[in-house]
C-alpha cells in the first residue's frame, strides 16, 4: 500500500516539474517577446522604434504576393492611363490648331469648252461671210449617253423618291404563303371545269422568289377560280388577278398566272367530298317500286285469253274491282312520273368538294408578271382611320 502511495506521489511529483518547466518556458518566450517589441531610448530621451521579426505562414505568403502583384500592375495601368492622357492633349493641340487655321475652299471643276451660260449657246453657229476663211472644224466630243428611267405615261422623277417602290416584276417560281378568305365548294361535273367558281386569297407574307430574294407582297389579295376533281377529292385552283394597295395611294391590278397548292404541298387543296345523288336514286327506286305495285293491281283485276286472231281482254264487272283497278292505275302511273322526275334531279345534281375558309394554302407563280403602279384619284393622301 505504501508502495502504491509512493509511486502516485512521484507521478504528481513528475507532474508538477512538467507544468512548472512549461510556464518558465512561456515566462521566457513573452518575455522576449516584450524585450523585442519593446522601444529604445536614444541619448536625447526620444522612443526609437525597434524592429519587429515578422513570421509569415504559407496562406499569409500567398496574400503578401497576390499583393505585391496588384501593385505591379496597378502601377503599370497607371502608368497607361498617363500614356493615354498625354496623346489625348496632343491630339485635342492639333485640332485646336487646325480649327484655327483658315479652310481652303476646294476648287472648282474646269468650265466646259465653249460659253455654254451664254443665251446664244444653243443656236448654231453662224456661218462665216463670203470670201472669210473657215476656220478648221474640230471633231466632235463623245459623250456618254444618259439613261433616264421613268414610269409608264409620266416624266423623270426629280430627286429620290419619298418610299422605295416595292413592287416590280415577279417572276415564275416564285411562290407565297396565303389565307383563304372565301371558303369553296367546287363542283366536280365535266362541265365545271369551264364555269369554275371564284376564290379569294389573301397574300400573309413576303413572296420568296428565286435566289433566296423576297419581294414584299404582303397584304396583297389574288382572285382564283376553283373547280373539284372527284378522283383525287380535291379543289384545284387557278389564278386570275392580284391586287395591291400601296402606301402612296398608287394601286396595282393585273393579271397573274399560277395555281394553289395545300398543306401537303400537292397541287389542289384536300376537301370533303358531299354527294346528295345516293338520297335521289333511293327516292327514284321507291317511286319506282310504286309504279310496279299499281300497275299489278291494276292487272290483277282483268282476265286475259288467247285466241286464233289474238290477245284479248275481259274485265271485271264488280264495281269493288273497277276501284281497285283505278287505284291501281293511278298509283302505277305517278310512280312511274315520280321515278322519272328523281332521276333527271339526280343528273343535276352532281358532288361537290367543300372547302372552308381561314385554310393556308401556297400561292405559286407559273409566268413571270410585271406588277405596275397605277395613279388613283386618292394617290398621295393620308390612310384615313
Amino acid at each position: 500500500m505504501i508502495g502504491k502511495i509512493r509511486k502516485i506521489y512521484a507521478e504528481r511529483k513528475r507532474q508538477t516539474l512538467a507544468a512548472a518547466a512549461v510556464l518558465s518556458g512561456l515566462a521566457v518566450v513573452a518575455l522576449f517577446l516584450l524585450l523585442l517589441g519593446g522601444e529604445d531610448k536614444g541619448l536625447l530621451g526620444e522612443k526609437k522604434p525597434r524592429g519587429s521579426i515578422k513570421i509569415l505562414r504559407g496562406v499569409d505568403l500567398a496574400r503578401e504576393k497576390w499583393r505585391i502583384e496588384g501593385e505591379k500592375r496597378l502601377g503599370m495601368i497607371e502608368t497607361e492611363q498617363r500614356e493615354i492622357k498625354k496623346n489625348l492633349e496632343a491630339i485635342s493641340e492639333a485640332l485646336g490648331e487646325l480649327e484655327k487655321e483658315p479652310s481652303e475652299p476646294y476648287p472648282y471643276p474646269p468650265p466646259p469648252a465653249g460659253d455654254v451660260t451664254s443665251p446664244e449657246a444653243g443656236f448654231p453657229p453662224a456661218s462665216p461671210l463670203p470670201g472669210a476663211a473657215v476656220p478648221p472644224s474640230e471633231p466632235p466630243k463623245t459623250q456618254s449617253p444618259i439613261r433616264v428611267f421613268s414610269p409608264l405615261g409620266g416624266t423623270p422623277a426629280e430627286g429620290p423618291a419619298t418610299e422605295p417602290a416595292l413592287l416590280n416584276w415577279i417572276p415564275s417560281g416564285s411562290f407565297v404563303a396565303g389565307v383563304l378568305l372565301s371558303g369553296l365548294d367546287a363542283p366536280t361535273a365535266t362541265a365545271a371545269a369551264r364555269n369554275p367558281h371564284p376564290v379569294l386569297i389573301h397574300l400573309a407574307e413576303p413572296s420568296r422568289l428565286p435566289g433566296l430574294r423576297r419581294m414584299d407582297i404582303a397584304r396583297c389579295h389574288v382572285t382564283g377560280a376553283g373547280y373539284g376533281q372527284l378522283a383525287s377529292e380535291r379543289a384545284y385552283v387557278r389564278l386570275e388577278r392580284i391586287a395591291c394597295v400601296l402606301r402612296s395611294g398608287d394601286v396595282i391590278d393585273t393579271r397573274i398566272k399560277g395555281y394553289v397548292a395545300g398543306e401537303d404541298g400537292k397541287t389542289g387543296i384536300r376537301g370533303r367530298l358531299v354527294s346528295k345523288q345516293g338520297k335521289m336514286l333511293s327516292r327514284g327506286i321507291l317511286a319506282g317500286f310504286a309504279s310496279g305495285f299499281g300497275g299489278a293491281v291494276e292487272s290483277s283485276n282483268s282476265t286475259a285469253g288467247v285466241v286464233a286472231g289474238g290477245t284479248f281482254t275481259v274485265s271485271s264487272r264488280s264495281s269493288r274491282d273497277l276501284v281497285k283497278t283505278g287505284i291501281g292505275g293511278g298509283a302505277g302511273e305517278a310512280g312511274r312520273l315520280l321515278a322519272e322526275y328523281y332521276l333527271e334531279l339526280a343528273e343535276e345534281v352532281f358532288p361537290v368538294i367543300e372547302i372552308d375558309a381561314g385554310r393556308r394554302v401556297d400561292v405559286i407563280i407559273t409566268e413571270g408578271t410585271e406588277l405596275v403602279p397605277r395613279k388613283t384619284a386618292y394617290a398621295g393622301r393620308e390612310k384615313e382611320g
